[in-house]
C-alpha cells in the first residue's frame, strides 16, 4: 500500500508522507497498532525534516507534510503546535533557497486562516517564541514575510498569503505597532475589505 502511495503521489519521500496522512487521516493512527508510537514517529519525521542543518533542498516539501498533520490529526498535534511552529521558524531562518522560504510562509498563512477568527491567539503564540535579533518571532516572521511576499508564485499561493496578511492586520493586535516594512502606503480599510471578501474563497 505504501509503495502504491509513493508511485501515485511522487517519488519524494516527504510528499509520500504528506499524501499518506491526507489519505489515511485518523486511520493512520492504527498503523502499527500503537497510536502513541505512530504520533511519535510522525513527529520525529517532522523534526528531522525541519532540522536547520539539513540541506535546504531536503526540506522543500516539509510544509505540506506539517500542514497535513495539523489538518487531519488536530487533537494529536495540538500539544505540539508551539514546538512545530518554533521548528518551522528555525528552518526558515536557515533556509538558503527562496523556494523553501516561500513554502514555509504558505504554511504560516494557512495557520493564520485556520486560527480565524482568533488570529490574535496565533500572534500571541508567536510572541512567546524568542528570535535572535528581533523582539520575538512574530516580529521576525512579519519582517521576513513582507520581504518575501513579492517572490511568492501561483495564484492560489498569492491569494492565501495576501489574505492571511490582511487577517493579521485586521486583528489590530498590539504587536503590529512594532512592525516596520518597506513599500508603498496602502489604504487600510481597502485591505480589510479585500480580506473579508477573499477569505470566503480560500478553502
Amino acid at each position: 500500500m505504501t509503495k502504491n502511495y509513493c508511485d501515485k503521489f511522487g517519488k519524494n519521500a516527504t510528499e509520500c508522507l504528506a499524501a499518506f496522512i491526507s489519505g489515511g487521516r485518523q486511520d493512520v493512527l492504527a498503523w502499527g497498532g500503537d497510536s502513541g508510537n505512530t504520533v511519535r514517529r510522525l513527529l520525529d519525521a517532522a523534526s528531522r525534516l525541519l532540522d536547520p542543518n539539513l540541506e535546504s533542498s531536503g526540506s522543500l516539501f516539509v510544509g505540506s507534510y506539517i500542514l497535513q498533520l495539523i489538518l487531519h490529526l488536530p487533537s494529536q498535534m495540538a500539544p505540539h503546535i508551539r514546538d512545530l511552529v518554533a521548528a518551522l521558524l528555525r528552518r526558515m531562518r536557515s533556509a538558503k533557497i527562496a523556494g523553501l522560504r516561500s513554502s514555509l510562509l504558505l504554511i504560516f498563512a494557512r495557520l493564520v486562516h485556520l486560527s480565524a477568527p482568533n488570529v490574535g491567539q496565533f500572534i500571541d503564540l508567536l510572541v512567546t517564541i524568542p528570535a535572535d535579533g528581533y523582539d520575538n518571532s512574530f516580529v521576525y516572521l512579519m519582517s521576513e514575510w513582507t520581504k518575501q511576499q513579492g517572490e511568492i508564485q501561483g495564484a492560489y499561493q498569492i491569494k492565501v498569503t495576501t489574505t492571511a496578511l490582511a487577517l493579521l492586520l485586521s486583528s489590530r493586535h498590539a504587536e503590529l505597532a512594532k512592525i516596520n516594512v518597506q513599500g508603498h502606503l496602502v489604504q487600510v480599510l481597502v485591505l480589510l475589505k479585500l480580506c473579508d471578501f477573499m477569505h470566503l474563497f480560500i478553502f
